[in-house]
């Protein structure tokens, strides 16, 4: 949408400021005659068991006018298919931190619209079927697996062998 070269490889700021990762980036390409952009990539949990590991993340992006009026940078977080909401507010469950992982990034390379806001829909293709195995309805998530991460990668707490790992340090 903005005219730039396709890129496998995106290097992401994180919010602290002080460091950053690689997302690769499967494919991604104009759509509804260039007004629209699609992305797709993988979720990378690394070595850490987790029922994310793997699956495909679409991302759509459009910009929209707005009568709104504003010096910054301004997005919309639509949650697509497989995205989970909030029963009682139906917004998107997405954490603070992946919210500001895109304002961060994205503000740079957009000009300021001042009468346009940009959409962002995310779309976890099989994420209403993972949700399933998830204890998501019972927090009031809907619809979809919750994007609620608060770093930029996985804690070995989350391990399957956490559990021994913690009894045999106990142990010494």
């Amino acid at each position: 949408m903005l005219g730039q070269t396709f890129l496998a490889n995106q290097t992401i700021d994180l919010p602290d400021n002080e460091s950053s990762v690689i997302v690769s980036v499967h494919s991604a390409s104009l759509i509804d005659h260039g007004r629209k952009a699609l992305g797709i990539t993988y979720c990378d949990s690394g070595l850490i068991l987790d029922i994310t590991r793997g699956i495909e993340i679409w991302t759509f992006v459009y910009f929209e006018d707005s009568d709104e009026q504003s010096n910054d940078f301004c997005f919309d977080l639509l949650a697509g298919h497989g995205v989970g909401r909030l029963q009682s507010t139906e917004e998107p469950c997405v954490s603070n931190f992946a919210r500001q992982l895109i304002h961060q990034n994205l503000r740079s390379l957009i000009n300021n619209q001042s009468r346009s806001r940009l959409k962002i829909e995310l779309v976890l293709p099989a994420g209403k079927e993972l949700a399933e195995r998830t204890s998501n309805s019972a927090f009031g998530v809907v619809d979809g697996l919750s994007l609620i991460g608060t770093q930029a990668q996985a804690q070995s707490s989350a391990s399957p062998d956490q559990l021994n790992n913690t009894l045999e340090e106990l142990k010494n």
